[in-house]
């Protein structure tokens, strides 16, 4: 969270950028999830039900870290799905 501090400057919106911007995209990781664990109409409606939810507007707008969190959270969560139908996911060799 320092790097858009450096470089726009100490002000609000460079201690607001990461929060916002893993916010979003959040909503896009867990369209992709619901798309994965069902169909599409799933994904549509876990990011629609994500994207109203009042704790999660604040937070991601705040400038906390409890969105990051939440975002690598759920990168993790849809790295494990995507190495459950594919075992050769995480090798690098």
């Amino acid at each position: 969270m320092a790097i858009p501090t450096v470089l726009l400057g100490s002000n609000e919106f460079s201690a607001r950028f990461v929060s916002s911007g893993l916010g979003m995209c959040s909503i896009i990781l867990i369209f992709f999830i619901g798309k994965k664990l069902k169909n599409e109409r799933v994904g549509v409606a876990a990011a629609a039900i994500l994207l109203s939810s009042l704790w999660f507007m604040v937070r991601a707008r705040s400038g906390n870290l409890d969105i990051p969190f939440v975002f690598w959270s759920l990168l993790a969560f849809y790295s494990l799905i995507k190495a459950r139908y594919n075992h050769q996911y995480f090798y690098f060799a």
